[in-house]
């Protein structure tokens, strides 16, 4: 039988009332035992007239420890005999890669037993026997609590774990040691051996206590961020031309600010009555700023002495900039039409012809009937729709090409109304998406977003509001119009035991999770659920903290854990 220790969580073995006399056999003729599940094939190295098949079968169920530990991105599972000083024992080291649950394919592994006086013996192989398994036999040079050093380098890990291990004066010390740290197994105890764990990709994951914040998962929606979205559209009707270089960008091509993306031909005289507009505009515009700008004067004087309130004077500030914006548009409508007049576009004929043609001799100068007017990109972005055909008449109701940068986007969140109470002033937020349902969006962190505005005017139809982030789009796969599955904080959060979300099984709509006993035992749990956070749950009941949970191969071990064979052993040593 064997006592099992799980490092740091203790120490758990079986009934030894069957093993105890062939326990004393074993030791006196200093036999180096292999797995204590070994069959009675077991090869003895002594003359076979002694020993009959009973007392082989004797040493096969000699009791034994196993240890299970992790450490710098390994696991340990290793079984050995009761260590009796200055006598050979056999290890059986199992070595797991935590990180994807493989076995440890390659590697030169140094085990070294040190005493409490110093003295020391080192054993090296230099790889595993078969996938996984390391044997070395060490015979521990003093008695008491001594330290195994296991030095792995490999290509897959490479690590030192260091093993606490108890070393008996005699065979009647080794036994009573035995006797006493003899254990029930644990009620449910499921076993499921190291080669079919590493068949799967087991993976199992220490629960811990953490910092929870209960999120509200609400619905959100993909959108261009302000000022990120805009259409090209012709100021003048007239006849469309492409840029030079003879082509309209098409869809998914970026353009740059200012990049001249199309050409109208328009006539003089519309021009000229757009000039005439276009004044009178600026003149409107100019008294409409002159007066804004005077009661902004008056006010600044009057707020200061708090004869008016803050708020109405930040509203005539609000009005004064806008009345600057509406006056420098004006002016700069003003300026594309007097441009398009007077300096027609290079490389266009002094009539207007299309760009590109031949020049041939320069023309003499004459009245233009017509002239160019250049359509230029107002922002850098991507084209995501374009509608222009070479030589049609638009007019400017027509919009020709729809451009969207999509450096940085918007998540518009809905929050329902009954909700709002939950989600504080400020709330950070996660997001997936339907498309890349792995992935998780921390909307705040690494810089990459902020928060823009929790609305204030409610939807009269969903009884929502919007909570609205931009968030850097780096990579490029936020696409406008996308769904997302958002999660805003709220208030309330908790320093609490949680396990990944990936450890919980649902079984008939009950919440449960498989711990790791020992190597090749594991224990179904039964579990409260609190607070889910970002890929973490907490674990109110059911599970304490340091416990390793299986993240990934969970099913595996619920149907070993209700099938009717007994699984054979599979360690090849």
């Amino acid at each position: 039988m064997t006592s099992r220790r799980l490092i740091p969580l203790g120490r758990r073995g079986g009934s030894l009332i069957a093993a105890l006399g062939a326990f004393m056999l074993t030791l006196g003729c200093g036999h180096e035992h292999d797995h204590a599940h070994e069959s009675a094939e077991h090869a003895h190295p002594h003359d076979s007239a002694g020993h009959d098949e009973g007392s082989q079968l004797a040493e096969a169920e000699a009791p034994t420890e196993s240890v299970t530990l992790a450490s710098g991105g390994l696991e340990l599972f290793m079984e050995h005999p009761y260590l009796v000083v200055g006598q050979g024992a056999k290890f059986n080291v199992h070595l797991t890669v935590l990180a994807d649950g493989m076995p440890i394919r390659a590697g030169t592994l140094t085990a070294t037993a040190k005493g409490p006086g110093g003295k020391s013996v080192t054993v090296v192989q230099e790889g595993p026997k078969t996938p996984g398994i390391y044997g070395p036999t060490i015979a521990f040079p003093e008695a008491g609590t001594s330290e195994l050093s296991l030095v792995l380098e490999g290509p897959q890990a490479s690590g030192t774990i260091r093993v606490p291990v108890a070393v008996y004066p005699s065979p009647a010390a080794a036994l009573k040691a035995a006797s006493e740290n003899a254990e029930e197994e644990p009620e449910g105890a499921i076993t499921f051996l190291k080669e079919q764990a590493w068949k799967i990709g087991l993976i199992t994951e220490p629960a811990g206590k953490r910092l929870l914040v209960e999120r509200l998962i609400v619905p959100g929606e993909i959108t261009p961020a302000a000022g990120a979205k805009a259409v090209v559209t012709p100021p003048l009707a007239g006849r469309l031309l492409p840029p030079p270089g003879g082509a309209f960008p098409r869809v998914g091509q970026r353009v740059e600010p200012g990049q001249v993306v199309a050409i109208v031909q328009v006539l003089q005289s519309d021009l000229g009555e757009k000039l005439r507009e276009a004044e009178i505009e600026i003149r409107k515009a100019k008294i409409e700023l002159d007066h804004t700008r005077a009661v902004y004067e008056r006010q600044k004087t009057l707020v200061a002495s708090d004869a008016i309130s803050r708020r109405q004077f930040d509203e005539t500030e609000r009005a004064l900039r806008t009345a600057e914006a509406e006056y420098q548009g004006r002016l700069e409508a003003k300026r594309i039409y007097e441009e398009s007049r007077l300096t027609p576009l290079a490389g266009t004929t002094s009539r207007g012809g299309d760009p590109g043609a031949s020049a041939g001799a320069a023309a003499p100068a004459e009245p233009l009937p017509s002239s160019l007017l250049p359509l230029r990109a107002p922002i850098a972005g991507t084209v995501t729709s374009a509608a222009a055909t070479q030589g049609e008449y638009v007019d400017p109701e027509h919009t020709l090409f729809t451009l969207i940068d999509l450096g940085r986007v918007w998540v518009e969140a809905k929050v329902s109304e009954f909700d709002l109470e939950r989600v504080e002033q400020a709330p950070g937020a996660s997001l997936t998406l339907a498309a890349y349902p792995d992935r998780l969006y921390d909307i705040l962190g690494d810089g990459r977003g902020r928060l823009i505005d929790v609305g204030s005017v409610v939807d009269v139809a969903t009884r929502t509001l919007p909570v609205r982030y931009e968030l850097e789009n780096r990579e490029g796969v936020l696409r406008v119009g996308m769904f997302a599955e958002v999660a805003i904080q709220t208030s309330r959060r908790e320093e609490a035991v949680a396990v990944p979300e990936t450890a919980i099984v649902d079984e008939d709509g009950r919440p449960t999770a498989y711990v790791l006993l020992d190597g090749e035992h594991f224990q179904r749990r039964d579990l409260e659920l609190g607070i889910r956070d970002s890929g973490f749950v907490e674990v109110r009941r059911g599970i304490e903290p340091g416990e390793r949970v299986v993240t990934r191969g969970a099913y595996a071990i619920r149907l070993a854990s209700v099938s009717s064979v007994i699984p054979a052993h599979g360690h090849a040593h």
